[in-house]
């Protein structure tokens, strides 16, 4: 929307962070969806009989499942809030995509645990999506943001049309 074109060529810094963020982003997206299946199809009659069937040997493959969304989001939402701290000084329509990256990522594991609390109702669920789209979105700008920005020192060569 009124950026310049992708430049997907050329190497910049921080871009290896940035498709690690996209791929860990993916991967709790995954886990959050088999998560979900797993907390609408078995339900807990409360947290602690919720942990119990999340740990037991002999509970259904969904249900043990569960316990992998949370690990692996708490641990991608710190690499996503020391990477956008990390990433190199850019644009401040980056550096403001950064943050909300960062604070999309605190409030989505904020309402994890309150969707873990409350037994996972369908109503805390897609909130907890909603967020997770937020989050989705915050990378994009951000990625699209960084990878349009032309890198340091070189000038973008110009587009030659045959006459």
């Amino acid at each position: 929307s009124g950026g310049s074109a992708l430049q997907l060529g050329i190497r910049r810094p921080g871009l290896l962070r940035l498709k690690l963020a996209g791929l860990a982003i993916l991967l709790v997206s995954v886990t959050g969806a088999v998560t979900a299946l797993g907390d609408t199809l078995f339900p807990s009659a409360s947290l602690q009989a919720g942990l119990v069937a999340d740990l037991s040997a002999t509970s259904h493959f969904l249900i043990r499942l569960r316990v992998v969304h949370p690990v692996l989001a708490v641990m991608v939402s710190v690499y996503l809030i020391t990477m956008t701290w990390q990433l190199p000084p850019v644009r401040p329509r980056a550096t403001a995509f950064a943050r909300w990256l960062g604070v999309l990522a605190l409030l989505q594991v904020a309402g994890g645990v309150v969707n873990v609390l409350l037994l996972a109702p369908v109503w805390m669920q897609l909130v907890h999506l909603l967020l997770a789209d937020a989050v989705w979105i915050a990378y994009v700008f951000l990625a699209a943001d960084v990878l349009s920005e032309p890198a340091a020192g070189r000038v973008p060569s110009p587009v030659v049309r045959p006459a």
